[in-house]
């Protein structure tokens, strides 16, 4: 009975107008976890190759914006001999899904080889990095979740107006990362 008379007092309260916002705003989010889509082979989700350094290739495969920034899925394809340097994401785990060549992937203390058909699973916080190893065709499946700044920072760095001038450490920090360690070698 209590329970009733609260909910009664709220609502005689607090007008419906007042709340319909918020209403609107849930319903986007739903709407926003509804739908789907497809994203075809060797395409990017906006027709938007990202590429830098050493023609790394990025295709976003699901958007932050798809999925109210709890999800970003990117295919990356790598050169040879190409990785970051040992980082952690405080805010975000990474899901590291081979489909071609060969990547030499650390998690905290430990090395993987990983091949074709591997994944490897980097949780927040803990310090990670990777290298591609043998001859390519490099390409894996990168995913972040929740989605963070990862989609943000792609794009940026494919843009030299945005990267002139940066180092490599502040370009990470302005996207919620740390450099921690150097590259693989």
């Amino acid at each position: 009975m209590q329970r009733r008379k609260l909910i009664q007092l709220f609502l005689s309260v607090v007008p419906i107008a007042s709340i319909t916002p918020f209403i609107a705003k849930a319903q986007e989010k739903l709407r926003l976890l509804k739908g789907g889509f497809k994203v075809e082979a060797d395409k990017d989700r906006f027709n938007e190759d990202t590429i830098f350094g050493k023609e790394k290739n990025m295709k976003c495969k699901v958007s932050g914006k798809d999925t109210n920034n709890e999800l970003y899925v990117v295919e990356e394809n790598d050169p040879k001999d190409v990785g970051p340097p040992l980082h952690i994401h405080p805010n975000q785990d990474e899901v590291f899904f081979i489909t071609k060549g060969n990547y030499l992937v650390k998690i905290g203390d430990e090395l993987f080889n990983l091949k074709k058909g591997d994944t490897a699973f980097a949780p927040r916080n803990i310090p990670h990095c990777f290298l591609t190893i043998g001859e390519g065709p490099h390409q894996m499946i990168l995913t972040y979740q929740p989605a963070g700044k990862m989609e943000a920072f792609f794009y940026n760095r494919k843009n030299p107006a945005y990267t002139n001038g940066k180092t490599l450490e502040q370009q990470f920090k302005e996207h919620d990362m740390e450099i921690v360690g150097p590259k693989l070698k």
